[in-house]
């Protein structure tokens, strides 16, 4: 959190924002977070603003907000005519009055609504589906009868014209925290594991699901539904494959009344309440460990377990289960168990298990006794390694999620016999009866599907049996011919085998590893029938030459090409029309983002384009690509168009590369941040830049810059460089002065960087952050050491790991925060480096036996933080003079024993809203000592005593 707080205030400080939080309640602690958010806040420039809108009315000061100046608002309802023209949105599919016949009673309603646009959202969607004028009068006449319920009036009469099964469904969701988002499919296996929807009929339950899913979001009961990546990392240009929703405040809240008899949120902290022994949802909030036995002895007709935020990540004790109980659902991800995972056997209704995420090394083969069982989900279990083999008993198992489990070497024989399963996300194919890929052939499945080993199939016969073509519910498929960790030896008949796995047009992503040919089956290397192909990964298919005809495809985004050792280009020139520079200009429609890792033998980016070595020269030209990332291709030399590319990741040792990567950067209008790391173990002299390449060095947009061992961007390395042109006037520096845009800037492993660059940085006017880090040579001393930088913004200087350093540089007053970290020669922070102004330091060294001196003229310090400092006997008495300070943190200072013994620091700790202590034992003693107990029992927040 702390580290939150600082990198918080560290983005925000001196820049304008506009903060919106929608939807703030009084209730659960929201005037307390709120308040605490508000103290962060304040780093902002001026004209900063923080909008808080909320339903229930505040005190004297809205939320406990202590701000300058609060300005309070109290929205007024939509006028008739702004009112009569959402409603008819809602109600009516072209959006106007569509009968006459029902005017009158429309006009009611809209007065019904009282200019409240979430009441005339739900009520127009509610009369959407009736279009009789008997419908609308027995609405009204409903709406009257609950008019004494006001707010809730228009919610009741909505909720009683759900379907029976729809009614159940919502009243479930009252286990989900109000505004958190909710995984559309999660919550659909959650209601069919309730036993919530009913058979009626539906052979499939999960379509009967969406079905209850779309009724609600029609009915505006669901709101903010869209598609996200399905890891909570995923890059945003990548598939978007799962769907998630919101239920607005006043809806949870109604939701928890409607199944008050049903639902509890249990703190397990805290004592158990009479109504909470009759819950059947229960929703677990707390820091503290769950004892499912305990649980489920307090609540005895239980049937749902939910932890409902994305980790719970508590220990979850599952020993001494009763042997009767009526638990349904297990939704614990990421826990961390503790005991015997074979006591589940006795959940014998258990429909439902999440246990995703979590430290678990196998399943017990009792669990394979639960034949209730229809979700089971492992997903990220990083360390399991086996699961029980009789899961072929388990006949109700309807999705078995094993995906990113890297230590699952072989699955269960005979899975082919669960004829319910619709999702496999991860099958490793063995030799073993019953492990084979025809295993899969009779199984629907949908969603995610990796299949590992693939050369241990026997022919392209056995291969096409599976039948991957008729799977129309597949949007992500990766073939791997080898195991998930291993590489495995080519196998002869890649080629075959892979042209009788062709799949669905719809799929989404494909990903192929380990391929052994050096040409692809025909559906791959022409994939004109994949037109909705988002995403293509390629990677360790050392033997293929060229890359599949993917550049026409409308729909591709994301191009992810690795360690193919024999790939040379990336684009075949003779497969454009007639080689026409149109055909050029439709390539790679919709591909925004692109990874070259590996690529040994890649030397150009179109085949026979060798001789277009010069920018803007026939170059393959990328149209809306946002990203790009090329990591170790030694012999490519040049990039290509990219007019709107914004982020940039190149990691090369070609001198050349690095150099079309420069002139890219300088010259580009729409690049935001870039990554350059040169891997060269030489200094080999660079391409020079001649006088009029350097003229067209623009004011770039370029905002963050990061620089790994690139000594020759810097004039004081005395190495040969890379913008200097032999007997020319360009100035060297016209490369830095194209920056005067970039803000944070970050040089990491810059060995010949021995003094300040002190020319280099004063072309970057609007730097905010600078961060040095592992310059083993640099040592700060230069004749330009005394000037002061003149960065006027620089407000953050992170120094670590310059063992050499003796000085800091002279940074002007708007420098906020400083971090230095094992640079063991700097012995002093005076007064003439470091300003008065300076509100957060952070200070480690191994080494240090005492802190550098010049603390004492840090007025305006509010954070000092003290980290491993293993030597360090003593903090100085300079702290006396810190009036200003807020926090203050010691951690893993062993040889520290006591706080300042000095007259003023009585002042200083009394100041303190946060004290911690930890891992620095004498001192930890001290502070519960008489001579500051009083005191420091006063801070606010105090932490004494070490912590993991």
């Amino acid at each position: 959190m702390d580290l939150l707080q600082r990198r918080l205030r560290q983005e925000l400080s001196g820049r304008r924002y506009l903060l919106v939080l929608d939807d703030v309640s009084r209730l659960d602690g929201g005037r307390l977070k709120l308040k605490k958010l508000c103290s962060w806040l304040k780093q902002g420039g001026d004209g900063s603003f923080i909008i808080v809108t909320i339903r229930d009315e505040p005190d004297n000061e809205p939320n406990g907000m202590t701000m300058s100046r609060v300005h309070e608002y109290k929205l007024g309802f939509l006028y008739y005519k702004e009112s009569w023209e959402l409603f008819c949105r809602r109600a009516f599919t072209t959006g106007k009055w569509e009968y006459p016949e029902l005017l009158e009673i429309g006009k009611i309603f809209i007065e019904m609504c009282y200019g409240v646009p979430f009441n005339l959202n739900l009520l127009g969607s509610l009369m959407r589906f009736k279009k009789e004028y008997a419908e609308w009068l027995d609405i009204l006449h409903q709406l009257e009868n609950f008019r004494k319920l006001r707010a809730y009036a228009i919610l009741q009469v909505c909720w009683n014209n759900l379907h029976p099964d729809t009614k159940r469904c919502l009243a479930f969701c009252s286990v989900f925290p109000s505004d958190s988002h909710i995984d559309k499919d999660v919550m659909i296996k959650l209601w069919i594991a309730n036993g919530l929807i009913g058979p009626d009929g539906w052979a499939n339950p999960e379509v009967r699901g969406n079905q209850i899913f779309n009724e609600l979001v029609t009915r505006y009961f669901f709101r903010d539904v869209k598609c996200v990546h399905r890891d909570a990392f995923g890059n945003k240009h990548e598939f978007q494959g799962r769907i998630v929703c919101k239920m607005s405040g006043i809806v949870c809240d109604f939701a928890r009344y409607i199944a008050s008899s049903e639902y509890s949120r249990l703190k397990l902290d805290q004592p158990m309440i009479h109504t909470q022994q009759q819950a059947r949802f229960v929703s677990i909030s707390s820091d503290s460990s769950l004892d499912i036995a305990m649980s489920v002895e307090a609540c005895p007709v239980v049937s749902t377990l939910i932890s409902p935020v994305e980790s719970f990540a508590q220990l979850v004790k599952c020993n001494a289960l009763p042997k009767s109980n009526t638990l349904r659902v297990l939704h614990l991800r990421s826990s961390l168990f503790q005991g015997d995972l074979s006591e589940l056997k006795y959940m014998k209704h258990l429909t439902y298990l999440d246990l995703s995420g979590s430290r678990i090394k196998t399943l017990p083969e009792a669990m394979s006794t639960l034949y209730s069982m229809q979700t089971l989900n492992l997903s990220k279990c990083l360390l399991l390694c086996h699961l029980p083999k009789g899961m072929r008993y388990m006949r109700s198992l309807r999705h078995l999620s094993v995906d990113r489990c890297p230590k699952l070497k072989k699955m269960p024989a005979h899975l082919g016999e669960l004829s319910c399963l619709q999702t496999l996300t991860t099958y490793i194919i063995c030799e073993d009866a019953g492990c084979g890929i025809d295993e899969i052939k009779g199984l629907n499945l949908g969603g995610l599907l990796e299949l590992y080993n693939i050369r241990k199939v026997k022919d392209a016969l056995e291969a096409k049996e599976v039948d991957l073509f008729a799977k129309q519910g597949l949007e992500s498929l990766t073939l791997c011919w080898g195991g998930r960790q291993n590489i495995a030896p080519r196998a002869n008949n890649c080629f075959d085998v892979l042209e009788a796995l062709k799949p669905h047009v719809g799929l989404k992503v494909l990903k192929i590893q380990q391929y052994g040919d050096p040409e692809f089956s025909a559906w791959l290397a022409n994939p004109v029938d994949l037109k909705n192909l988002v995403e293509l990964h390629l990677i360790l298919c050392t033997e293929l030459k060229s890359v599949p005809m993917v550049w026409h495809l409308p729909c591709l985004r994301v191009l992810c090409l690795k360690y193919m050792d024999s790939l040379s280009y990336i684009h075949n020139s003779t497969s454009l029309p007639g080689g026409s520079s149109e055909g050029r200009s439709r390539l790679f429609p919709a591909l925004k983002r692109l990874m070259l890792v590996g690529m040994k033998s890649l030397n150009e980016w179109q085949e026979g384009e060798a001789e277009g070595k010069v920018l803007g020269s026939k170059m393959l030209n990328f149209p809306v690509l946002d990203e790009m990332e090329i990591i170790d291709c030694p012999k490519l030399e040049i990039m290509p168009t990219a007019p709107c590319l914004k982020h940039l990741t190149v990691k090369t040792e070609n001198p050349m590369l690095l150099w079309s990567v420069c002139c890219l950067i300088a010259q580009s209008s729409s690049l935001v941040e870039a990554n350059i790391t040169n891997t060269s173990s030489t200094n080999s002299e660079l391409p020079l830049t001649s006088e009029k390449e350097s003229e067209n060095y623009n004011k770039c947009s370029l905002r963050r810059l990061r620089l790994d061992a690139t000594n020759h961007f810097f004039m004081s390395t005395k190495l040969p460089h890379i913008f200097l042109p032999r007997r020319s006037s360009v100035s060297p520096l016209s490369f830095w002065r194209s920056f005067e845009l970039l803000e944070y800037l970050d040089i990491f492993n810059c060995n010949d960087l021995e003094a300040w660059p002190q020319e280099e940085l004063e072309c970057l006017i609007r730097l905010r952050r600078l961060s040095i880090r592992v310059c083993k040579r640099l040592t700060g001393s230069s004749a330009e050491s005394s000037k002061e930088l003149t960065l006027p913004r620089l407000e953050s200087l992170q120094i670590y790991g310059c063992p050499r350093l003796k000085k800091i540089p002279m940074c002007s007053s708007s420098l906020k925060d400083l971090e230095l970290d094992e640079c063991p020669e700097i012995t002093s922070i005076s007064s003439n480096e470091c300003p008065a102004d300076l509100e957060t330091l952070y200070i480690s060294c191994t080494t240090w036996t005492s802190l550098p001196n010049g603390l004492e003229h840090l007025t305006k310090l509010k954070s000092l933080r003290v980290t491993e400092c293993y030597s360090l006997t003593n903090l100085p008495d300079g702290m006396r003079a810190l009036t200003s300070l807020k926090s203050l943190i010691v951690n893993e200072c062993p040889r520290v024993k006591s706080l300042p013994q000095c007259s003023g620091l009585e002042q200083v700790l009394s100041g303190l809203e946060l004290l911690k202590i930890s891992r620095c034992p004498d001192l930890e003693l001290f502070c519960g000592a008489v001579m500051y107990r009083d005191i420091i029992s006063r801070i606010p927040r105090k932490i004494i005593g070490s912590t993991d």
